[in-house]
């Protein structure tokens, strides 16, 4: 596996290479390949800029079907990935042959990879103590959900 180092770092006379991905770029355009994905894309698409995959296991796999015979670069839409389960990257996932894979945000993208679970359903649980409880049916399930502790509408739990 080669990663190429595009950032410097001058110490004591010295220049040391820093790899920071999201800098990095292949040199030969013609033996790159992207690999586009975007929250409200989808894993049935090929994948490219104009047809993103949706979720980081099928760049995953797009990416390991390239990465023996181009350089990579993951180009990842503005917005929040979830995961069910963790991704794994191995060195399955990174070049191979010469080659390289950059994961990188789209220009002014800011994505972030969640393995959090959206909490819905909330309710008014005890509106003189601005109590909220989400998606019990009665106040004796909040307080045991809850373990006697309860979530006010500030955001403070």
């Amino acid at each position: 596996m080669r990663l190429r180092c595009v950032n410097h770092l001058f110490v004591s006379g010295l220049s040391l290479l820093a790899c920071l991905s999201g800098n990095a770029a292949p040199a030969q355009k013609e033996d790159l390949a992207v690999v586009a994905v975007a929250p409200d894309g989808n894993d049935a698409s090929a994948g490219d800029i104009t047809h993103p995959v949706r979720t980081l296991q099928r760049v995953q796999q797009l990416v390991r079907e390239k990465n023996r015979d181009h350089d990579v670069v993951v180009k990842l839409a503005d917005g929040i990935y979830r995961l069910s389960q963790p991704l794994r990257l191995t060195a399955a996932d990174g070049g191979q042959n010469g080659h390289t894979v950059i994961w990188q945000a789209e220009e002014g993208a800011h994505p972030v990879w969640s393995g959090a679970i959206p909490v819905t359903g909330w309710r008014m649980w005890d509106r003189a103590k601005d109590i909220i409880c989400c998606g019990c049916s009665c106040r004796t399930e909040c307080k045991t959900a809850m373990g006697q502790r309860s979530a006010g509408t500030d955001g403070v739990y």
